[in-house]
């Protein structure tokens, strides 16, 4: 009963950073909407590379939940 306790601590730890990620990612696709005409291109660029590092970040914390879960129906 111990590592199944583990393996749902585990999976709370990754929706917690899941939500994180997508909480930056939101604010960070908002504010590129809102000053995008009066920011500096160099700006811009770095904004649009961060926020494909964190859809990135999105989808390997989807791919480690997934492995969690199916981890946990096995127990």
């Amino acid at each position: 009963m111990p590592k199944l306790d583990e393996l749902k601590e585990q999976l709370g730890m990754l929706k917690f950073w899941l939500g994180v990620v997508v909480g930056v990612m939101t604010a960070m696709c908002g504010w590129v909407a809102s000053n995008y005409a009066k920011i500096d291109i160099l700006f811009l660029l770095l904004s649009v590379i961060i926020l494909i590092i964190l859809a990135l970040s999105v989808i390997k914390i989807n791919i480690l939940i997934n492995k969690k879960i199916r981890q946990i129906g096995r127990e």
